[in-house]
């Protein structure tokens, strides 16, 4: 494992900076290492970015995953009902979102 967890919420900040993307501030971001394993072949830390909660009296996640060897991020990011696919830009360094689902 080369990424730490600071290292890897700094880049899952960046990422969601980049995108825009309206997570609570003031709610604090789930960072857990997975390793791999039954459901993904490489290990991991999976963060997960807190919105939603005017909407629906709770808190719903977008959750962002971090190949914990390799520090890429991976390019979908996982939200209520669909999914975001991103890109990074490396000229530009600078993330891009791709496509929204739905």
């Amino acid at each position: 494992m080369n990424l730490t967890e600071e290292d890897a919420l700094a880049i899952g900040l960046k990422v969601m900076s980049d995108i825009n993307f309206n997570y609570d501030n003031n709610a604090k971001i789930d960072v857990k290492y997975l390793e791999r394993g039954k459901y993904h072949d490489f290990n991991c830390w999976l963060l997960s970015f807190p919105y939603g909660f005017e909407d629906f009296d709770r808190h719903i996640y977008g959750n962002l995953m971090i190949d914990a060897d390799t520090g890429i991020v991976k390019n979908d990011i996982s939200i209520r009902n669909g999914s975001i696919v991103i890109e990074y830009n490396e000229d530009k360094d600078k993330y891009f979102i791709i496509e929204k689902r739905p």
